[in-house]
């Protein structure tokens, strides 16, 4: 068994942690009185992928966490008080999420570390109050880090596929027709085919293979 990241309820008698106790990938728990062990509960006993990092906003009625699938980064909004989850995918572009850090004093203001194709290694800020009005733009961009002298305009966002393999595994999350295992891959092409009638595709395989 493996304890992961961990914070504290706002009352300090209970705390949310990652454990991967009972099963194969990490999620998320929530020990409801830390003076009785037997007092905790599997919060995303649906979610077949690592849950890799949380944090609390300050009056402790969300916790975003996010979860490695398909070896990229979705985060999820835990409201504390139903138990119940909201997925960013709709917000958050395809990329790693390096951190999750939700503002000291306003409870709304959520900070987020982005690793993506077009956006390497920075940081941007989400008001999840604005969600449902605003989308994409209720994300905000704070920094611009350096990519060697390139144009940023120049890059561009990968595609998931999925193909088959020849083994079969009732566990695993993808799976064919036939049930075989299918493993989740990045396909990056270029904006235009290339003049000369040859176009060079890079494929990135992803982790963990189910």
């Amino acid at each position: 068994m493996v304890i992961g990241p961990s914070v504290w309820t706002k009352d300090s008698k209970g705390i949310y942690f990652t454990s991967n106790e009972g099963r194969e990938f990490h999620s998320l728990r929530w020990m409801r009185d830390i003076t009785d062990p037997n007092s905790v509960v599997d919060l995303t006993p649906d979610i077949l992928w690592d849950v890799e990092d949380l944090t609390i906003n300050a009056d402790g009625s969300v916790v975003a966490f996010g979860c490695n699938e398909d070896g990229a980064s979705q985060i999820y909004l835990l409201h504390t008080a139903t138990q119940t989850r909201t997925q960013l995918a709709h917000v958050i572009p395809l990329c790693v999420v390096s951190a999750l850090l939700f503002h000291p004093t306003q409870v709304n203001i959520l900070a987020v570390g982005i690793n993506a194709a077009t956006t390497p290694g920075d940081v941007f800020s989400l008001d999840i109050s604005q969600l449902e009005e605003k989308g994409q733009q209720a994300l905000v961009r704070w920094t611009f880090s350096e990519v060697g002298g390139l144009p940023g305009g120049i890059f561009v966002s990968p595609r998931l596929i999925y193909f088959d393999t020849f083994d079969k595994d009732p566990a695993a999350v993808h799976k064919g027709p036939d049930g075989t295992r299918r493993i989740p891959a990045y396909v990056y092409t270029p904006r235009k085919p290339g003049t000369a009638g040859k176009v060079c595709q890079i494929l990135f395989l992803s982790t963990p293979f189910r």
